[in-house]
């Protein structure tokens, strides 16, 4: 007995949906081909073909083969498009489960960046405090050898000072 991630294919409806994944693949292979130029203009192609007539295979082809490091569209964008393909009614429960698979990686990485960048921004308050800091304590230090100085110099002159005994 198959899983219904993998279909058995005693159905023509799960042919299709093989063929289908089939023809997704081989068009990502394509693409994966392509220089970083060529890809792009294939995004810009892709994105105004979604925007037209939206198909959840562009979408997917757009967010799984021609969004290397968000270069096409970003990960906010990125969520929205592959959610949008969770709501496709026809496609095959096998896209489905690696759909909704990638759609928790993208959101566990969204509230990773978020974590990131919290953290950036805490660290560079810190830098900015310890740098005050540091310029405090050489600001201190520079006053404790000016008053060590002025001690120095009054004890001297106490010293000079003809004693009447």
């Amino acid at each position: 007995m198959m899983t219904p991630y993998l279909p058995d294919l005693t159905t023509q409806k799960d042919a299709d949906d093989i063929m289908l994944i089939h023809k997704l693949f081989a068009q990502a292979m394509k693409y994966q081909e392509m220089t970083e130029t060529q890809k792009q203009l294939q995004c810009s192609k892709l994105k105004q073909a979604y925007i037209m007539e939206p198909h959840w295979q562009s979408a997917w082809l757009l967010v799984n083969t021609l969004n290397d490091d968000f270069k096409c569209i970003n990960l906010t964008e990125t969520i929205i498009w592959v959610a949008s393909i969770k709501e496709a009614q026809e496609i095959s429960p096998a896209i489905r489960w690696l759909n909704n698979n990638q759609l928790h990686l993208l959101n566990q990485l969204k509230n990773k960046k978020i974590k990131m960048q919290t953290l950036f921004k805490k660290n560079k308050e810190l830098q900015l405090k310890t740098y005050r800091t540091k310029t405090q304590l050489k600001q201190a230090v520079a006053k404790i050898k000016a008053l060590k100085n002025i001690e120095t110099h009054v004890n001297k002159k106490i010293d000079d000072f003809p004693s009447h005994d």
